[in-house]
C-alpha cells in the first residue's frame, strides 16, 4: 500500500513471457510514470490471463493501461477497475495499445479513463487486425479526439458480443462505442447506453 509500482517490460526491454494470475487479485495497484509503457505490464509480448486489478490509479504519458500500456498478445479473463490517466494519446482502461492480430476476451472494465487521443474504456489503439469478444466498460471516458466507451481507435479489427454504459466526452471523433474506425471493423452483438458528447463527428455507437 502506497508503494508505487514500477511496469513490467519497458521500450527496451518487453516482457517476454505468459502471466496466468491463477484467478487472483490485486487491489491498490499505484503507477506514476512519464515513460511511454504504463500500467502493472509496461511492454508485453506475450499472454496475460486471469487476473483482476481494483483500486488502480495509474498515471503515464503515451501507451498507458490499467493492466498493459502495450501488448501483441492474447489477453483472457481480465478485470480491472479503478482510474487511469494519460497525458498522451493511446489509454485505455485495461490496455492502451493493441497491436496484433490475436484476442482480447472475457475482459471486464470499470475505469474511468482520461487522455488525449486514442482513448478507450478497454483498449485505446488497436490495430493489426485483432478480435475482441465478451468484453464490457462501465466506466466515464475522456479525451480530445478519437475517444471510444470501449475502443478510442480501431483499425481492421473484430468487435463483437460487447457493451459500454460510461459517458464518453472529446471534441471529435466520439462513439459509444468507438472513438474512430480507419479500415473495415467490424462490429456485431453489441450496444452502449452512456452520454456521447462531442463538437465533430460524434455518434452513439
Amino acid at each position: 500500500s502506497g508503494v508505487k509500482w514500477k511496469p513490467i517490460g519497458d521500450q527496451s526491454y518487453p516482457f517476454t513471457g505468459s502471466f496466468n494470475g491463477d484467478g487472483h487479485t490485486i487491489n491498490g495497484l499505484t503507477v506514476e510514470a512519464t515513460g511511454y509503457y504504463t500500467g502493472l505490464f509496461g511492454n508485453v509480448t506475450g499472454d496475460i490471463q486471469n487476473i483482476h486489478l481494483t483500486n488502480v490509479n495509474v498515471k503515464g504519458s503515451q501507451n498507458v493501461g490499467g493492466l498493459v500500456g502495450y501488448t501483441s498478445g492474447n489477453i483472457q479473463s481480465v478485470s480491472v477497475e479503478g482510474v487511469v490517466v494519460g497525458t498522451g494519446a493511446n489509454v485505455g482502461g485495461v490496455v492502451g495499445t493493441y497491436q496484433t492480430a490475436k484476442k482480447i476476451t472475457d475482459v471486464a472494465s470499470a475505469v474511468h479513463v482520461t487522455g488525449t487521443q486514442q482513448v478507450g474504456g478497454v483498449v485505446g489503439y488497436m490495430a493489426g487486425g485483432g478480435t475482441a469478444q465478451n468484453v464490457f466498460s462501465t466506466g466515464d471516458v475522456t479525451g480530445t479526439a478519437s475517444v471510444g466507451g470501449i475502443a478510442g481507435y480501431t483499425q481492421s479489427a473484430k468487435l463483437s458480443n460487447m457493451y459500454s454504459t460510461g459517458d464518453v466526452t472529446a471534441n471529435s471523433l466520439v462513439g459509444g462505442l468507438v472513438g474512430q474506425d480507419s479500415s473495415y471493423s467490424t462490429i456485431t452483438n453489441a450496444y452502449a447506453t452512456g452520454s456521447v458528447k462531442g463538437n465533430l463527428q460524434t455518434g452513439g455507437l
